[in-house]
């Protein structure tokens, strides 16, 4: 097995086992979904914070004033983003399927990070990757929308036929994807997999997930998956240099220890109960996944145009 499918393995092993043992466990879906969003929020806090230190190393020559305003920037687009899941709160499928992308095009591209040092690569331009990437998200998206209630939308959105066509819809235009895909001869087994769901999710109209069934599966993969990946560079290092492993274990617990110890501590204060209720919502956590997406955009760039 090469090291990207080793890493696709162990990832999906290890979320199949967790959701699994978590509908076993609990088979209420609000009871599930808390224990989901304390889960993702515990990992993917630290996720957020490990990217934007390792940003903030990169850019360590930038002024403080450029510094500042982009944390201002970010700290705007929070705020008005939640302003705008309060009033429309389909939005949130909007940053779900940013997310998903983030989470496929990243999946896609592993076997190019191995290759790399275990670093990701530019975007690539590539039309099989975009397919890809759209055909997964929008299949992602259509489950996610087939287990919300049209109220749960908006009323904006309620009486919309949209609101009764939307998983179809999502279903079909993945199948189309992945239809795109085999018609190619590129990437078989996604394209396949894409085709299959796509056309089950069309005739079926939902899957029997819940919305945060969907979120824990998507983004537990990824985060599992970044995990093994950050191991596996810390083995290669400490076979070339074992001080600078330690050092990259080291920052790697530590970003990934701070919001876990934030997230216990507020949990043993009874005080600080309506804080932590924030930092769990999904709909924060994909706000500051957005702004994840587009920081890694930016440091990762464009592959160079084919020739």
């Amino acid at each position: 097995m090469t090291p990207a499918g080793r890493n696709r393995a162990t990832s999906g092993a290890a979320v199949a086992c967790y959701l699994l043992a978590a509908r076993a466990a609990l088979p209420g879906e609000g009871e599930r979904a808390a224990l989901h969003y304390a889960v993702v929020a515990t990992l993917g806090y630290g996720h957020l914070l490990g990217a934007a230190l390792r940003a903030g190393r990169a850019g360590a020559g930038r002024s403080v004033l450029r510094s500042t305003c982009l944390l201002v920037a970010g700290a705007n687009a929070v705020l008005l983003g939640g302003l705008a899941l309060e009033r429309w709160p389909a939005l949130v499928l909007v940053l779900l399927g940013v997310s998903l992308w983030h989470v496929v095009e990243n999946d896609l591209a592993l076997a190019g990070a191995y290759a790399r040092g275990h670093r990701p690569g530019p975007h690539p331009r590539s039309l099989d990757s975009q397919l890809g990437c759209l055909g997964a998200t929008l299949l992602g998206v259509g489950l996610a929308r087939g287990a919300l209630a049209p109220a749960e939308l908006g009323p904006a959105l309620a009486a919309s036929p949209l609101a009764t066509a939307g998983p179809p819809l999502f279903g079909l235009a993945a199948a189309a994807a992945g239809v795109a895909l085999l018609a190619r001869r590129r990437r078989l087994g996604l394209g396949a997999a894409l085709a299959a769901g796509g056309l089950a999710l069309a005739a079926a109209g939902r899957a029997p997930l819940s919305f945060g069934d969907v979120f824990a599966a998507s983004t537990l993969h990824h985060l599992v998956s970044w995990l093994v990946l950050l191991a596996d560079r810390q083995r290669a290092l400490a076979a070339r240099e074992p001080a600078e492993a330690r050092a990259f274990a080291r920052r790697v617990l530590l970003a990934h220890l701070a919001p876990a110890a934030l997230l216990l501590a507020l949990r043993l204060d009874p005080s600080g109960s309506a804080l932590r209720g924030v930092l769990l919502s999904p709909a924060l956590y994909l706000l500051l996944s957005t702004l994840h997406v587009a920081q890694t955009a930016l440091v990762r760039g464009l592959a160079p145009p084919a020739r």
